[in-house]
C-alpha cells in the first residue's frame, strides 16, 4: 500500500505521532486513506494554542521546550481513516476539515526530508526507509 507524507509544524507533529492528537485540521480535504507519514516542518507554531497543547501534553522531562522538538524530517506515521467537515465539540477540532487519524507510530530516528505544501508520495526507497524505522513495524 502506498504511503503519503504530510508536513506538520511542531508541536502538532509530535502530538500526532504520539497518539495524543486524533485529528489534523486542514483547509482542504483528501480522498487518500491509509498510512500517512508525518514530516515535522522546520518551523514551530508558537501560537498560544500550540503552546497550550505543548504544555498540557508533552513530557517536559523529554522535551523541556517547544523549540526542542524534532524538526526537518519524518518523525512517525498515522493511519488516515476519514476526513470530516463537521465534528463533535473537541479541543482538537478547529476545521474547516479534519483528517481523522489512529494507529500512531514514531520512527526510531528523524528521517531528514524537505517539507511540502501538500501531501507527497514518497519514492519506493524513501517509503521503505520510513516503514523500517517505525516502532512496532517488522524490519
Amino acid at each position: 500500500m502506498t504511503m503519503r507524507i504530510l508536513t506538520v509544524r511542531q508541536p502538532w507533529a509530535s502530538l500526532l505521532v504520539l497518539g495524543i492528537k486524533p485529528i489534523e485540521n486542514r483547509s482542504h480535504g483528501s480522498l487518500f486513506r491509509g498510512d500517512l507519514a508525518i514530516l515535522a516542518a522546520q518551523t514551530v507554531d508558537m501560537s498560544p494554542r500550540a503552546r497550550e497543547a505543548f504544555d498540557r501534553h508533552m513530557d517536559e522531562a523529554v522535551y523541556p521546550v517547544i523549540s526542542g522538538l524534532p524538526r526537518g524530517g519524518v518523525i512517525g506515521a498515522v493511519e488516515l481513516y476519514d476526513v470530516v467537515s463537521e465534528h463533535p465539540p473537541s479541543w482538537w477540532w478547529t476545521g474547516p476539515f479534519g483528517l481523522l487519524v489512529r494507529n500512531a507510530r514514531r520512527t526510531r530516528e528523524t528521517i531528514p526530508m524537505r517539507g511540502a505544501l501538500y501531501t507527497i508520495t514518497p519514492d519506493e526507497v524513501t517509503e521503505s526507509r520510513i516503514r523500517r524505522s517505525l516502532e512496532g513495524e517488522k524490519s
